[in-house]
């Protein structure tokens, strides 16, 4: 026990044989093979440098596991693309002939990470292969904590994370995850698909791109709160050389039809969407209660937030989010702070002020 002036606190000193230290990829699936943790009580595994993944690094159901970095060059990096590991039970997915598309990490039971770098690096024309970080399967739980990154996924839809069950971001990272096949591209920081529920505390999103919701796309039946974060510098667009019409929409948040979304705090600044939703495009059921959402761009509607479902706003602030055109179409262009399409937008209180529309084309 410790003695202060005011309490006595029990504590335990820890012997070398109670800690788990791994430092490649044997011991981690070893000691993740031997864990006998409980939902209140979960094993650490603590990681001591960058582990090198050949295979999808699989949580099965049943395992509690916390993996830590026990310093700033701890991490997981993968290279897997075994044809034996190419998922295709991802309804987001397409199937493409000669690609296989993998997850770094496979969670289908509960995995909480913190102070580790999540990076794969499996991308790869030649071999064909894409490669997100994490997926999450339904009745999965996954927790990202402070000074965890996931940076470089790249994929069809969650380049970051692609979650089917209970993922909760409290202080991570995501950057520059992104993805590939920008007809279908969905997510590229986190898709959340239609039996997932995705929860973000706090945390960065920065430098992500895909054509729907490159910080976070919320697919159909999904539900999201967003209660904190900064969302900067992510980016809605699609490939021009495409011969099919597509737009760009949804740079930060992507809600689609008959989802949910609880917006009560957070930063949207400085992204951008080649058409719709600079911040945010919302087609399915929203609410905004809280969030600062400024100097984002769109090439024609709604900078701040396009709306073409039920969105509330009852608080927060919208504020210089310009669209930015330079097509001949610029008579198409509105809604600098908000656009609605259809549906309804019901404004109950918050500040929706200095937006602006602007044209480029033909000018010098």
């Amino acid at each position: 026990f410790i003695f202060t002036d005011d309490h006595i606190i029990p504590f335990s000193i820890l012997s070398p044989d109670d800690v788990i230290i791994c430092e490649d990829e044997v011991s981690l699936t070893n000691a993740i093979a031997d864990a006998e943790g409980t939902e209140t009580k979960p094993v650490d595994i603590y990681i001591s440098g960058m582990i090198s993944l050949t295979s999808t690094l699989q949580i099965p159901s049943g395992k509690y596991i916390s993996l830590i970095g026990m310093n700033g060059a701890a991490g997981l990096q993968g290279d897997v693309f075994s044809e034996s590991e190419n998922e295709t039970d991802n309804p987001l997915i397409p199937e493409t002939a000669g690609i296989s598309k993998t997850s770094m990490i496979r969670v289908g039971g509960s995995l909480s990470v913190a102070r580790l770098t999540l990076r794969p690096t499996a991308y790869s024309n030649a071999r064909k292969v894409r490669q997100r970080v994490l997926r999450v399967d339904e009745g999965g739980a996954l927790r990202l904590e402070e000074g965890c990154f996931v940076i470089g996924g790249y994929g069809y839809a969650g380049s970051g994370i692609y979650n089917c069950g209970n993922t909760k971001i409290n202080g991570a990272s995501f950057v520059s995850n992104r993805l590939t096949a920008m007809t279908n591209g969905l997510g590229g920081a986190i898709a959340n698909d239609q039996n997932g529920t995705l929860t973000i505390l706090s945390g960065t999103f920065t430098d992500n791109l895909s054509r729907k919701g490159s910080a976070v796309y919320n697919a159909e039946g999904a539900k999201a709160v967003i209660a904190g974060g900064v969302f900067r510098n992510n980016k809605a667009s699609f490939d021009q050389g495409s011969s099919v019409e597509l737009t760009g929409e949804g740079a930060a948040i992507y809600n689609d039809k008959d989802s949910t979304v609880e917006i009560t705090g957070g930063s949207f600044l400085e992204n951008t969407a080649d058409d719709f939703g600079g911040a945010i495009a919302n087609y399915g059921q929203m609410h905004i209660s809280g969030g600062v959402f400024s100097k984002n761009t769109a090439g024609k509607k709604g900078a701040g937030v396009y709306s073409a479902g039920q969105t509330t706003f009852d608080d927060g602030v919208i504020r210089e989010n310009s669209i930015k055109s330079d097509s001949i179409s610029f008579e198409m262009a509105d809604g600098g702070g908000v656009y609605v399409e259809k549906g309804t937008f019901t404004m109950n209180g918050g500040t929706i002020a200095e937006n602006s529309v602007q044209s480029t084309y033909n000018s010098l």
